[in-house]
């Protein structure tokens, strides 16, 4: 009887597990990064979205929004603008932002966009010359 027990536990947890992993392997992950504080993180899905965690500006933004203050985005040609949405630019269910690290110093390169991470900040541009950056301390968009 315990043994069957053990048998049906282990199996139980073995089932679990496939289904967790074929749930994960479903997702899409979105091209971006994040720095290596981790404390900005950027994506592609149509656009260009970047967020911070910790910075000296995030309740002043948020004081400016109508929704929530969810970071800053850029589209292929279009100039960089404060992101206010209620909703994730994604589908939280089948997508998720990367969480590759993009060292300072180094770029990261995806269809309309550049960005650079430096110690300093981010600053990410389209192929029209428009940009944003984004750092602890201060951002601009342009």
């Amino acid at each position: 009887m315990k043994s069957s027990l053990l048998i049906s536990l282990a199996a139980a947890v073995v089932l679990a597990a496939v289904a967790a992993s074929s749930a994960a392997a479903g997702r899409t992950v979105l091209p971006g990064f994040r720095t290596p504080s981790g404390n900005i993180r950027c994506f592609v899905v149509d656009k260009l979205y970047c967020s911070i965690e910790h910075s000296a500006y995030g309740a002043r933004l948020q004081a400016r929004c109508d929704l929530d203050w969810h970071g800053f985005e850029l589209g292929p040609a279009a100039k960089g603008t404060v992101y206010c949405t209620s909703n994730a630019p994604y589908d939280m269910g089948k997508q998720r932002p990367s969480n590759r690290i993009l060292a300072y110093g180094k770029s990261f390169h995806r269809g309309a966009f550049t960005c650079s991470s430096r110690r300093t900040g981010i600053t990410c541009r389209n192929r029209n010359g428009h940009g944003l950056f984004i750092s602890r301390q201060s951002w601009r968009t342009w």
